[in-house]
């Protein structure tokens, strides 16, 4: 259950009333947050993506947690995690009732990757700012050699 799991939320609009094992912190900047993602297991992107009519995004968060080896859950198809997505990756759909239908898979992989690290090799593709910016200037020179 979700009672085993602590949750650090990192942000604004929380409400008063969290549970015990849910602590807030507000907006923070990079600072004051890398000691609070050093302490976790997994990494949680925004799951609401559905709010926005948004389906697909780029999100900096994911980088960033990706970056620094945590494990991720995320609702929404982001433009550099593979289909299927890599073990260390849960997507659960885009929608209202996300975690309450997925609670115990998301609770499973929580449990599976405490402790865990996602490793360089295994991320290069989906952080490394250098494979990327071969990747643009390869569709560069296709255009312009067309």
């Amino acid at each position: 259950s979700t009672e085993d799991l602590e949750f650090r939320l990192i942000g604004k609009n929380f409400p008063d009333d969290v549970p015990p094992n849910v602590t807030t912190y507000g907006f923070l900047q990079q600072d004051e947050y890398t000691g609070i993602l050093g302490g976790c297991d997994v990494g949680l992107s925004t799951l609401t993506f559905y709010r926005k009519g948004l389906r697909q995004a780029a999100s900096l968060k994911v980088r960033e947690y990706l970056a620094r080896g945590l494990p991720v859950i995320l609702a929404h198809e982001d433009v550099v995690v593979p289909e299927p997505p890599p073990e260390f990756i849960l997507r659960v759909p885009d929608a209202p009732d996300n975690v309450e239908t997925h609670v115990a898979e998301i609770v499973e992989f929580s449990q599976r990757m405490r402790g865990r690290r996602v490793e360089h090799e295994e991320i290069r593709g989906m952080v490394d700012s250098g494979y990327w910016e071969r990747q643009r200037l390869d569709f560069f020179k296709k255009l312009l050699s067309s």
